[in-house]
């Protein structure tokens, strides 16, 4: 009767009448109860046989609402169980029947867990793709930020660097390795054949409004200035 919040570990749960939830009495856990009058049952399940039978898949907080078939079964060998009497022949099988809809349930969640974590994979790949296909079209505006590509994909940032972080980098510098690798090849054909394109016209064409700033990051990148670049036929920088 009566209705609770429970916390433990990353789950919290509004349990109702009839929900069923999944304790583990070795951690924290905290119960918000938001009547004057609750009651509830608890069902005591040996540790070590939890263990031995299931092993990491017990994890508490685990959820199992009244609808679901599971619980509904659960309630059925209960009830049967407590009018058994002490002793009876009946009571191991009923004590198996718990284990193996206990068991189904654990497996049912961990399945769960593993369908939610290729999803999420999925979904950062998708966006990492229209990160990467947007950054490359658009990397020499000197306006583009990582909060504007972001909402422009319909994403919070966060996914958008859950996305790049597949590939072990950021939107910035996966932004900034576009402006540099551009920057490098404009400055190797200056140099290549005697072209007088300005350092300044190539670090506008390449995203960067601040000159003196194009200079100093290029520089800390390669070890030398950007107009000397041509001469020294580095290779692009590897921005992490």
């Amino acid at each position: 009767e009566g209705r609770a919040l429970m916390a433990q570990n990353d789950q919290v749960r509004m349990i109702s009448p009839g929900d069923m939830i999944l304790v583990d009495s070795a951690q924290p856990s905290e119960f918000t109860f938001f009547s004057t009058y609750s009651r509830q049952l608890s069902l005591h399940l040996p540790r070590i046989e939890m263990w031995a039978r299931f092993g990491d898949q017990i994890r508490g907080g685990l959820f199992l609402p009244r609808s679901d078939q599971t619980a509904v079964a659960i309630c059925a060998v209960l009830s049967k169980a407590f009018t058994r009497p002490a002793g009876d022949a009946q009571s191991g099988f009923l004590r198996e029947a718990l284990f193996g809809l206990i068991g189904a349930m654990l497996h049912e969640r961990a399945e769960g867990d593993r369908v939610s974590a290729i999803e999420a994979d999925v979904s950062g790949a998708q966006v990492l793709k229209r990160g990467l296909a947007y950054i490359d079209n658009r990397f020499g505006d000197p306006e583009l930020t990582i909060p504007a590509i972001a909402d422009d994909l319909g994403v919070s940032v966060r996914q958008l660097q859950r996305g790049f972080a597949l590939i072990g980098t950021t939107p910035t510098a996966y932004l900034m390795q576009k402006r540099m690798e551009h920057a490098c090849s404009l400055l190797l054909a200056r140099g290549s054949n005697g072209a007088t394109l300005l350092i300044s016209t190539i670090a506008m064409d390449c995203g960067f409004s601040d000159i003196s700033y194009f200079n100093r990051l290029f520089r800390k990148a390669f070890g030398c200035a950007p107009g000397n670049y041509g001469r020294n036929q580095e290779p692009a920088p590897d921005i992490r």
